[in-house]
């Protein structure tokens, strides 16, 4: 990747939180959203002064299901984010992770007809796209 290109944080999101077991991991809320599930925002600060190919990436995560289900969600999210450094994908590799926000409970949501708890935490990312599994 040079220095022009630039990471794409959606694909990043979505392979690093889709290896978190049984919940459906989506960018936004559907209306028919499968219960319990991860929605994510990722957001690029861009590259350090360390570059190129050094990225500083924000990743909020929502975890939404019963109020059990979204605790156990966003705990699964919490436990996996800080698996990732070390860890090298087809984007680059993960070279830290620290926490921006540590788990919160947000006010019940209303989706569709069901309400549900919703958890939010948020983590930064560095990630070295010099670096890339084959």
């Amino acid at each position: 990747m040079s220095r022009h290109e630039l990471l794409d944080l959606d694909s990043v999101a979505m392979e690093l939180l889709s290896e978190i077991q049984d919940v459906t991991v989506v960018p936004d809320v559907e209306d028919k959203l499968q219960l319990p599930a991860i929605v994510y925002t990722p957001s690029g600060e861009g590259q350090t002064g360390n570059g190129p190919g050094l990225w500083l990436v924000r990743l909020d995560v929502q975890a939404l299901g019963a109020a059990s289900a979204a605790w156990n969600t966003v705990s699964d999210v919490y436990a996996a984010a800080h698996r990732w450094p070390g860890r090298t994908t087809k984007h680059g590799h993960i070279a830290s992770v620290e926490d921006l926000m540590l788990p919160e409970r947000q006010p019940t949501t209303v989706l569709g007809q069901k309400s549900v708890g919703q958890y939010s935490a948020a983590f930064r990312l560095v990630i070295d796209t010099n670096r890339k599994a084959p």
